[in-house]
């Protein structure tokens, strides 16, 4: 199968016209010479981020197109390949395609974030909210206990490093909250939010400071929270392509873990 018509299928799912304008998401240009699309694809690997061991293992299994997350290249090439040489050099040797899908994939309808969050935690409202439509605003159909919500933060999102302020922590029952997925910090503050609920993954440092002026409760679960991301496109893919791909997703496992209890 042609490069283009994965491209094309994920486009209509996800379209770039939703990506934020700081955002670089499609496909990754790496080299100087611009990449056949027309090239034969039959193996795909997703992941949250590309580093080396997923150029690693793509090399090793014959995949010629990695799908990301977060995109490869944000800036400039000159800029990034100083940090990224080895990795520019491995997809360049083995004519590796990366194709990334960020924010578009955050404010299309099509992914699966309201889904995975309901078989949780049945919503009775949502609405989208941010610059980008990159957060939603959920009501719940029935409140829950603090702890009971945590638990279904942690089963929703498994292995994300969880902490939250004490205002989250005085919290006794959670009824409505906002969710952004990744570093969402910034709606504290760009949507005036005031005595709510914030879930997303990080947050600075000034942005918890203003939280607690405000009595908002934040719930932080690190960035590795998105990586429901790889499930969901190794499925669409999976169906929509049952014959013609192998499709396989790769974990590259939460950067940060729990010292807590350690000696």
């Amino acid at each position: 199968m042609e490069a283009q018509k994965i491209i094309k299928y994920l486009d209509k799912k996800f379209s770039p016209k939703l990506a934020a304008n700081w955002d670089n998401s499609g496909v990754q240009i790496y080299q100087k010479q611009l990449p056949n699309l027309l090239e034969p694809i039959n193996k795909v690997l997703v992941c949250l981020d590309l580093n080396q061991k997923v150029v690693d293992y793509a090399v090793e299994h014959h995949f010629e197109l990695i799908i990301t997350r977060h995109p490869l290249v944000f800036s400039s090439l000159v800029v990034e390949n100083k940090q990224k040489k080895s990795i520019f050099a491995k997809l360049k040797t083995n004519n590796i395609l990366v194709f990334s899908i960020h924010t578009n994939y955050d404010a299309s309808p099509n992914q699966n974030l309201l889904k995975i969050v309901g078989e949780k935690l049945p919503i009775l409202k949502n609405r989208r909210f941010g610059q980008d439509n990159e957060g939603y605003y959920l009501r719940l159909k029935q409140a829950v206990k603090l702890p009971d919500f945590i638990k279904a933060l942690q089963a929703i999102f498994p292995n994300s490093s969880m902490q939250m302020n004490l205002i989250a922590d005085g919290q006794g029952f959670v009824e409505e909250f906002y969710l952004i997925p990744g570093a969402g910090g910034s709606a504290l503050t760009s949507l005036k939010l005031t005595n709510t609920l914030l879930v997303t993954g990080e947050a600075k440092w000034n942005e918890l400071v203003s939280a607690d002026d405000f009595n908002n409760g934040v719930i932080l679960l690190g960035h590795y929270m998105e990586e429901y991301f790889v499930g969901d496109l190794v499925s669409l893919l999976t169906n929509a392509f049952e014959r013609e791909l192998i499709v396989e997703g790769f974990d590259i496992k939460n950067q940060l873990i729990n010292v807590e209890g350690r000696k």
